[in-house]
């Protein structure tokens, strides 16, 4: 198969991480993107069939049989079960009572290799080392690799092969406990989130979600799936769920979210009651169809009625809780009735993935959001910056302002958005390095990120403008034929330096220090350059951490027993009178974002400064353009 040219980069992107000396990289690849894919080619390139063996982990049992025919697709001399002149057989699965421990790819489950929290068993994974050594480790969904399980089982081959390479694939790197996958990745190999792929034609479009009136209430105080779920009555919900449905989901093949099992199953029994064609599954069993209550193995026959061909006029519903988020793949998905309030981004933007695959049967992806008041939750215009509000601002408007440059971080701060996009990457810092030993802030709101050094240091992270770099990176080409030409002209190497100046921080991460002198705090003119991967961010900021630190870093500490108590009327005061209106929950955090937001000005009016330096982003002004022209 011909293959797409962020996939062959992707490929290449993971050898070159190798050959640089990483021992793990992470690729992030949008839901669709073909992960399978990129795996079969990685491991043809790294860990040839014939000469070592890989490891394929994958976080569910319906996924290893569906990842082995996906690799017979691509390779099919893989699925040949029979010693050969090259070696031993191919494809092997170790999954209940499968159990093929010789072959060259083996794919399975953390729970069969590792066994669980409470019960640790790497019995099935020795019999596998029995067989040779593992010189390659690929997880899909690697965004779930820093569990017990999946460490326990890293651990055991690595101690049998220090040498082995860890590949991990996922559209969402990050994760909800706040564990960083840096526990297992050492570099993000390649990036190509879900805007990327929706402007590149590689996904298909989103229209803007259409929000449906619940008038549900639900206090602020719930704080977990399971006590928004609880607080909706699921009878009723069946019935609003299916009314905005059939009034606004166009007859089209539709995917639900439910808040629950419950609700989900209470969902299919009630719109078959309405003549609608629905079926339901859950990690117990399903209902088809025809209301028949089944066991787990008629999911498949579920899918392939839900895939199969249905009339244009007529609806057809598929219906769950947390089984089809991730892992599903059926591409004329065309609706997601998207009826489970949620504070979580990651199931949210797991579930968009759904929909968003393109298929000849449908032009766009329509979302139905059904919005309970009173809570603060995910929407999709947060997740995929695509529509800045359900305001009526299209897609294809936000494509238009990127095709003039426009950075999508500078879009995101002004609407309050919580996540970093350009360069194909999605990246919530705070979540993805994981946590230091001490206690940094992460501004939801921008990215940033600072920690309290003691009293006289505070240290801060400003994230990639990528964007706005690309354009001064054309501006410095310009520079340097002009430069060619009238090699005199010092205010032409005035602008040049700034626009090269600029370049280095909006195409990095950048650390900045501020020091107190006299009372007063000075920000340090040159700030330390990370590169454009967050995953050795902390591990670069630790020695500088430790240099700064101090006996008296009270605030850095995280333990600390002080840091639980309510925030003071004082600090609450001090951070209004510092414009931060975001409420703390505790004296820990509200001290955190006074160092925060007492150093970002001063950070911001840098940064305000190489932006003005450099005229139009980075398109050099009139009259140097001018002078640039004439020279040529």
């Amino acid at each position: 198969m011909e293959l797409r040219p962020y996939q062959l980069d992707a490929i290449q992107s993971v050898k070159r991480c190798f050959d640089k000396g990483y021992d793990s990289a992470l690729s992030i690849v949008f839901t669709g993107g073909g992960k399978t894919v990129l795996a079969s080619n990685v491991i043809k390139n790294v860990a040839p069939i014939s000469e070592k063996r890989t490891l394929f982990l994958v976080s569910w049992q319906d996924l290893v049989y569906q990842t082995r025919r996906a690799f017979i697709r691509y390779e099919p001399t893989w699925g040949e079960r029979r010693w050969t002149r090259e070696g031993r057989p191919g494809i092997g699965i170790v999954m209940g009572n499968t159990n093929q421990p010789d072959g060259r790819v083996i794919i399975g489950t953390p729970q069969t290799l590792g066994g669980s929290e409470k019960k640790p068993d790497l019995t099935r994974l020795i019999e596998v080392l029995s067989y040779g050594k593992i010189d390659l480790i690929v997880i899909d969904e690697a965004h779930r690799s820093v569990t017990k399980s999946f460490m326990r089982i890293i651990e055991a081959i690595k101690a049998d092969n220090p040498n082995v390479k860890i590949a991990g694939y996922t559209a969402t790197p990050w994760r909800e406990d706040g564990l960083g996958l840096n526990n297992i990745f050492d570099v993000i190999a390649c990036n190509y989130n879900l805007q990327y792929a929706i402007m590149n034609n590689y996904a298909c479009k989103i229209r803007d979600p259409l929000q449906i009136e619940t008038h549900v209430h639900i206090n602020e105080s719930a704080d977990s799936d399971e006590e928004i779920a609880n607080a909706i009555d699921v009878e009723n919900w069946a019935e609003i769920v299916l009314k905005g449905y059939l009034e606004n989901g166009e007859n089209r093949l539709s995917l639900a979210f439910m808040p629950s099992v419950e609700h989900s199953r209470q969902f299919a029994k009630y719109a078959q009651s309405q003549g609608v064609e629905c079926a339901h599954v859950d990690s117990d069993g399903c209902i088809m169809p025809n209301g028949q209550a089944m066991g787990t193995k008629q999911r498949h026959a579920i899918y392939e009625w839900f895939s199969s061909e249905k009339s244009p006029n007529r609806p057809r519903i598929l219906t769950n809780y947390n089984i089809l988020t991730t892992g599903f793949d059926c591409p004329p998905i065309s609706c997601l009735i998207w009826s489970r309030p949620t504070k979580s981004d990651l199931i949210f933007m797991q579930a968009l993935g759904r929909g968003t695959r393109l298929d000849p049967s449908k032009e766009d992806l329509l979302l139905l959001d059904y919005v309970v008041e009173d809570l603060k939750l995910i929407s999709v215009s947060q997740i995929v910056g695509l529509a800045l509000e359900s305001t009526g601002e299209t897609a294809e408007k936000e494509e238009e302002q990127l095709a003039e440059g426009t950075d999508t971080r500078d879009a995101a701060a002004k609407k309050g958005e919580t996540y970093v996009s350009g360069k194909g990457v999605v990246v919530k810092i705070g979540k993805l390095i994981g946590h230091s030993k001490n206690s940094w802030y992460s501004n939801p709101h921008d990215n940033t990120m600072s920690l309290a050094c003691g009293d006289s240091h505070i240290l801060f992270v400003v994230p990639p403008f990528y964007t706005l770099a690309k354009r001064i990176e054309e501006g410095l080409a310009e520079g340097e034929q002009a430069l060619e030409k009238k090699p005199d002209s010092q205010k032409f190497k005035d602008a040049y330096q700034a626009l090269d100046a600029a370049y280095y921080v909006f195409n990095n991460y950048s650390v900045w220090k501020l020091s107190k002198v006299n009372d007063r705090w000075q920000l340090f003119e040159r700030p330390i350059f990370v590169d454009d991967n967050p995953m050795s961010l902390m591990d670069r900021m630790a020695p500088l951490e430790d240099q700064l630190m101090g006996d008296n870093a009270i605030l850095s500490k995280k333990h600390k027993a002080w840091r639980r108590k309510p925030a003071s009327p004082k600090q609450l005061e001090l951070l209004r009178r510092l414009q931060c209106f975001d409420t703390p929950e505790s004296m820990g955090r509200a001290a955190q974002m006074i160092t925060h937001f007492m150093a970002a000005p001063r950070i911001e009016k840098k940064i305000e400064e190489m932006r003005s330096s450099c005229k139009v982003y980075g398109i050099l002004d009139s009259e140097l353009k001018a002078l640039g022209e004439k020279s040529a």
